[in-house]
């Protein structure tokens, strides 16, 4: 359609992708089909053609290094941000970053979590960590955060429970609820200059559960332990990340 623009309208592509392509797709059957509901199509029959893309396309996941990288930058921007406002907006990308990488949480779930969903407790090591309850796509579920994570956790949970003990875990600084860090966390890559991956894949919010999903695998956590923490299924969690995550135990094997 935009073959012969010369100058594109805004939001506008030549190559949609395959996520545009569906979600096109998904919203046109969805208007006929109400069409129809209301007799507005007579005898006509429904769309049943589907759209499936030929490859099915895994959002990047970031290295150990890059995501340090990033962090040490958020932590920069902290330091140097321009006023209270904008102290207070880094400081909830900072633990939303955290926090999502150490759960694999989807952005949508980590947006809905309430302080009330999180739940202390002791592993078998002795460790305090903290139990989520997560309403996601898959219905309900526990999710058990790294414990690398469960000091920053700790203080912030502290400081949510005071300001609103019925309230949104993550909340921007007038109390209102997250609609997109997207703008936020792509300034912080690119001052961190980890924009994308070496294949040139751009980083988003969704690469920090992919993060998570690699990290766990590499570090020897069971398929079925990552794919319930998460919230997904084991053949999922082999199709799209066996093959970037080998376990540090195979690794040294395949190194000797």
């Amino acid at each position: 359609y935009y073959a012969s623009f010369d100058v594109l309208p805004k939001n506008a592509k030549r190559h949609p992708t395959d996520k545009t392509l569906q979600w096109d797709m998904m919203l046109g059957k969805a208007i006929v089909k109400w069409a129809a509901e209301q007799g507005l199509r007579g005898s006509k029959p429904n769309i049943t053609a589907t759209y499936t893309p030929k490859k099915k396309r895994v959002r990047p996941a970031f290295e150990q290094w890059e995501f340090r990288q990033l962090w040490r930058t958020l932590c920069r921007r902290i330091k140097t941000a321009r006023d209270l406002r904008t102290r207070k907006s880094r400081e909830l990308l900072q633990i939303y970053v955290l926090i999502v990488a150490c759960t694999g949480f989807r952005p949508g779930e980590a947006n809905n979590v309430k302080v009330r969903d999180v739940h202390p407790f002791k592993d078998e090591k002795g460790r305090s960590n903290y139990r989520f309850v997560v309403r996601g796509k898959t219905g309900e579920r526990d999710a058990i955060v790294r414990s690398v994570a469960v000091k920053r956790l700790d203080k912030y949970l502290t400081k949510r429970r005071m300001e609103s003990p019925a309230g949104l875990l993550f909340a921007m600084p007038d109390g209102s609820p997250i609609s997109t860090l997207i703008d936020q966390l792509d300034a912080a890559l690119k001052e961190a200059g980890v924009q994308r991956s070496t294949f040139g894949e751009k980083y988003s919010i969704y690469s920090l559960r992919h993060f998570y999903a690699v990290n766990a695998l590499r570090n020897g956590v069971g398929v079925f332990e990552v794919s319930r923490n998460m919230g997904t299924s084991v053949e999922i969690i082999q199709e799209y990340y066996g093959k970037q995550a080998t376990a540090a135990v195979f690794a040294t094997r395949l190194g000797d």
